[in-house]
């Protein structure tokens, strides 16, 4: 819980750093950016089309939404409000903004990644479509309850900014939903699009002021877009199951190792039998145990490097260095009794323990082949070495370490 907390606030941080540098310089800012005035206005266009675009490229539906909805955000303002000649019902268009941009920006936040070009896709687009329909008939055919209710101010307080009351509701009530699904999902730059949310609100609050309220659409897209680029990273470098970086990572660390590393092959024991005999599932759920153990390995990074196989590499230590840390983590594994995870067993820890399945525990085991810069220069050298001498480990009986 506290781990996770942790992630949740490290998400947060660095967005929140930069909406507030960019709050407290805005003025300044905004001073800056005046001669930029027809730049700035073609600006949030290109970011949030080339955001799309890589969104599209990647599968990324989350992102995609997102800056879909931007953008047709700071286009009916640059139509109906910011224009020479603006929208008779201006106000009204602004407080539909503040009313529907927030909620649609939440749902598609909470909603499940399933791709753009599906049915799903279409469904997204047909009901933001709908809704820039149902606002147009609003504006063109404004029912008088639905003003009155845009209207209405409950607090005096609320009367200080330009963004309607009812609106204001709805948007606390969505940023209560967002922080909660921020610690409740903790996940690489989940904060972020929380931070983009704020951004928005401020582009909404400042729309009378054209210039600032682009600068706060700009940085809520450019949030969106880091995201999706830290997310595309994650794919790439990164193995979805384990968590561990990837052997595309792993090529890249030795690339920067200097002189002096040691490189280690980890592998699980008869792993094919085990998958044959308990399913895929239970072989899942033995690599992300066995990728916890290798996270603890102090002085080592661990990689996976494929199927049943992973990489530790320990910068700055040689074979000899590494030979007794290598023993420990062989020995906590195969001394770790791994219990299967029933499809019954409830996502958190019961009260009151329950009854123990009568399914035996396994017992794992891995073997582990190393070898270091003293037998070779070349990464690719070394590795080949470690992994023959994984191969002596499993020709001498399995759940041993050998030095090459």
């Amino acid at each position: 819980m506290a781990l996770d907390l942790q992630r949740s606030l490290k998400t947060l941080l660095l967005p929140a750093l930069l909406l507030l540098a960019v709050y407290m310089l805005q003025q300044p800012l905004s001073d800056q950016l005046m001669p930029l005035g027809e730049i700035l206005a073609r600006l949030p266009y290109a970011l949030f089309i080339t955001g799309m675009a890589f969104a599209l490229l990647f599968r990324h539906s989350r992102e995609f939404f997102n800056l879909l909805i931007l953008l047709l955000c700071v286009a009916v303002l640059d139509v109906a409000v910011w224009s020479a000649t603006p929208h008779s019902h201006s106000t009204l268009i602004h407080a539909l903004l503040c009313l529907l941009v927030p909620v649609n920006l939440v749902i598609n936040d909470l909603w499940q990644e399933r791709g753009i070009l599906n049915r799903y896709g279409l469904q997204r687009a047909a009901a933001i479509a709908t809704q820039l329909l149902l606002a147009v008939w609003v504006v063109h055919s404004p029912p008088g309850a639905l003003v009155d209710s845009l209207a209405f101010t409950p607090l005096p307080l609320l009367a200080a900014s330009p963004i309607p009351a009812l609106a204001q509701l709805v948007i606390l009530l969505c940023s209560i939903v967002l922080l909660i699904y921020v610690f409740t999902h903790p996940a690489p730059l989940q904060g972020t699009l929380f931070i983009g949310f704020i951004s928005l609100v401020l582009a909404l609050h400042q729309f009378d002021t054209p210039i600032l309220s682009r600068l706060y659409l700009l940085l809520s897209g450019l949030l969106i877009l880091l995201a999706l680029l830290f997310n595309i990273r994650q794919l790439a470098y990164y193995d979805e199951l384990t968590r561990l970086p990837s052997r595309r990572s792993l090529r890249q660390t030795l690339m920067s190792q200097g002189s002096r590393y040691s490189l280690a092959m980890v592998d699980v024991d008869h792993f094919k039998k085990l998958n044959d005999t308990h399913g895929h599932d239970v072989g899942d759920q033995v690599l992300r145990m066995l990728a916890a153990h290798l996270n603890k390995v102090k002085g080592g990074k661990a990689f996976r490097y494929g199927g049943e196989e992973f990489t530790l590499v320990f910068p700055g230590k040689l074979t000899d260095e590494t030979r007794a840390i290598l023993e420990q983590l062989r020995e906590t594994i195969a001394n770790s009794p791994f219990r299967v995870r029933h499809k019954s067993r409830p996502a958190k820890r019961p009260e009151k323990p329950r009854p123990r399945s009568d399914t035996p525990d396994l017992s794992i085991s891995v073997s582990i082949g190393v070898a270091d810069t003293t037998t070779a220069d070349d990464p690719q050298a070394i590795m080949k070495r470690a992994d023959q001498a994984l191969y002596q480990a499993k020709k001498k009986g399995r759940n041993r370490v050998v030095a090459s």
